[in-house]
């Protein structure tokens, strides 16, 4: 059973107060920080983002990665689909930036996934794995100047399924590098339009 799932069958409560019902509740909802700037990394042609990183952001955010409260996902898809109608040309696909594949295990999912098949659903698009992730190496803990050379982090699958403009997702984006590598990847296998939108961007 996925965790989505028992999110959906289980009472849920708000990660910022703690009141049963919505997450986050209603309330809480008007204390978390929207973005006030975005800039788009190497490789990406745009970066849409929509809370900033601090404060109770980094708290959902949190509740989400580390204590698998999968609910918060639904709210994020929302915010982040409504915030996409902007992006020139419009994407035709979505794609995650994938997680190591430890934190995919211990966690039993993987964050950037929930959230980009839930914006797929809310966007009426085709979202497809379309990265591999190379090696265990997560950037959480990680300096700036350890995050802002990531290597070869990703490399594209050997067929990807599709090469109009496609939108990567990820749940956040600090220096830009995971956005930046995954963006490459997709540009080496013949993708020239990569849009990125993350639930938050780091101020």
């Amino acid at each position: 059973m996925t965790a989505m799932l028992l999110d959906a069958l289980l009472p849920t409560r708000c990660p910022l107060c703690g009141h049963p019902g919505p997450v986050p509740c209603r309330a809480c909802r008007k204390t978390v920080p929207p973005v006030r700037w975005v800039g788009a990394p190497s490789g990406v042609t745009t970066l849409t983002a929509v809370l900033a990183y601090e404060g109770p952001t980094r708290t959902l955010l949190a509740a989400l990665k580390y204590r698998g409260a999968t609910a918060v996902v639904q709210w994020l898809a929302v915010i982040m689909a409504e915030a996409v109608g902007a992006v020139a040309p419009l994407p035709v696909w979505i794609t995650w930036a994938p997680t190591s594949r430890v934190r995919r295990t211990v966690r039993g999912f993987d964050q950037a996934e929930l959230l980009a098949r839930e914006v797929g659903v809310h966007l009426q698009l085709p979202v497809e794995a379309s990265l591999n992730r190379q090696g265990s190496q997560h950037q959480t803990g990680r300096s700036r100047s350890q995050r802002l050379h990531p290597g070869h982090m990703f490399q594209p699958v050997p067929h990807l399924p599709h090469h109009g403009p496609v939108l990567v997702v990820d749940d956040v984006c600090t220096t830009g590098a995971t956005i930046s590598a995954a963006a490459w990847a997709l540009r080496s296998a013949g993708v020239s339009v990569v849009h990125a939108l993350v639930a938050a961007r780091t101020p």
